[in-house]
């Protein structure tokens, strides 16, 4: 029997004829994770107990910061003792007071509502007033405060972006969790440590749009939608399952694969097995990841 401590790459091949997946080209594959022994309450999946993926678009508040005056920056960086101690972030926490934020919903872009300037320098940025000599409006903080269960402690809280220009620092309950540069590519941060469950949490995220990455109009702000995922410490990995088709004769052979986290403090137990749906949602086929052969990982 396998001992997961940290994380292992589960694989199965599976054969199903062709002709059923013909009958079916927008058919579905899905895994579920469940411990040994097997148990009803322990079977996860993308939409079932174990995981949850809640959309965090609604809610948020927003304030236009200064990119070189800190008194118009909520403070920001007037000394430099701004991450000398930890959880010192007091925009991240129940004593700030936010309520001559605006109120807003994402996705967001401040930049498209930014009055024109007759600026050649930004003819390829769409005449916007974003950059290093515009700093009154080049930078965005974003505010959201939100509520977790009691029953959420011990599993994994993940903030999620599906994308941010440009560059963020995010913060939580007082405490600087990290940054993200790439003003395109998706980025994640696991908060489960500095979050408070059973009350009141508070998100913060600072954008600044003074650099950009050269394409000709890329915005500013969470212009995408912001995800809060929530799994069990023994969870099926975010983007790491995979399946390979290849059609021999009569019969499609799926090489299938998948990532098992487990981020709890003890070993588990657990066996990965995929079902094979048709357009109807019917299981056409199934099968579990082979015994490993190495103990732990």
């Amino acid at each position: 029997m396998h001992c997961f401590t940290r994380r292992d790459l589960l694989q199965s091949g599976l054969a199903v004829s062709a002709s059923s997946l013909l009958r079916s080209p927008w058919g579905r594959a899905r895994s579920l994770l469940a411990r040994y022994p097997a148990a009803p309450s322990a079977q996860s999946s993308d939409a079932g107990p174990g995981r949850e993926h809640l959309l965090f678009d609604f809610g948020w508040k927003f304030f236009q910061g200064h990119g070189s005056d800190p008194r118009r920056d909520l403070g920001f960086g007037m000394g430099q003792g701004d991450f000398a101690k930890s959880g010192s972030f007091d925009f991240a926490t129940a004593k700030f007071d936010d309520s001559k934020w605006r109120n807003l919903n994402l996705p967001h872009d401040w930049a498209v509502e930014l009055p024109f300037v007759w600026d050649e320098e930004q003819q390829s940025h769409g005449y916007k007033p974003l950059g290093r000599r515009y700093p009154e409006t080049s930078i965005g903080w974003y505010r959201r405060t939100f509520d977790l269960r009691k029953e959420d402690d011990g599993r994994r809280i993940v903030v999620e972006f599906d994308g941010a220009f440009r560059s963020a620092l995010v913060f939580l309950n007082g405490y600087f969790i990290g940054r993200n540069d790439n003003g395109y590519a998706p980025f994640r941060f696991d908060v489960s440590d500095f979050a408070n469950y059973g009350g009141k949490n508070f998100l913060v995220v600072r954008m600044d749009a003074s650099f950009g990455d050269g394409w000709f109009y890329e915005g500013a702000g969470l212009y995408r939608h912001v995800w809060l995922m929530k799994t069990d410490a023994l969870h099926l990995g975010r983007w790491e399952s995979y399946i390979r088709p290849a059609v021999q004769g009569g019969a499609a052979v799926l090489a299938l694969g998948t990532m098992v986290q487990n981020q709890s403090p003890q070993a588990e137990n657990c066996r990965v097995r995929w079902e094979i749906l048709d357009a109807a949602g019917k299981v056409v086929a199934t099968a579990e990841s082979a015994p490993p052969t190495s103990s732990r990982s």
